[in-house]
């Protein structure tokens, strides 16, 4: 799937996830392996999503959206439960947009 495909697959759907639960279901389609839907949540991730197979499942929480110094941009940090239990803090972040959404969808463009 391409980037182009992805977006009309997220603008062509009924309902689509807020933000911060659009991260949820990234990592729930990444623990269930549902490689075709991880390439529409995060439409750059089909390029590498194959190399995952071996990867066990990370259970993890997640914070309230950021917003970011761009209009069409923001953040959710997350991080594994074990990290976050240890510390009390995210340790890492997901980038979303919705500049190419005709419905201004959010969707995943970069994860750390």
């Amino acid at each position: 799937m391409v980037f182009e495909e992805a977006i009309t697959a997220i603008d062509a759907r009924e309902s689509w996830p807020a933000p911060r639960d659009l991260v949820i279901t990234y990592w729930e389609a990444r623990a269930a392996k549902n490689y075709g839907e991880m390439a529409i949540l995060w439409p750059g991730s089909v390029l590498w999503n194959r190399e995952l197979e071996d990867e066990k499942p990370a259970e993890c929480l997640f914070g309230d959206v950021q917003a970011t110094e761009f209009e069409a941009n923001i953040i959710v940090p997350y991080a594994s439960k074990e990290y976050y239990e240890q510390n009390h803090t995210y340790n890492l972040k997901m980038r979303l947009s919705n500049e190419k959404s005709a419905k201004g969808r959010y969707y995943i463009v970069s994860g750390n």
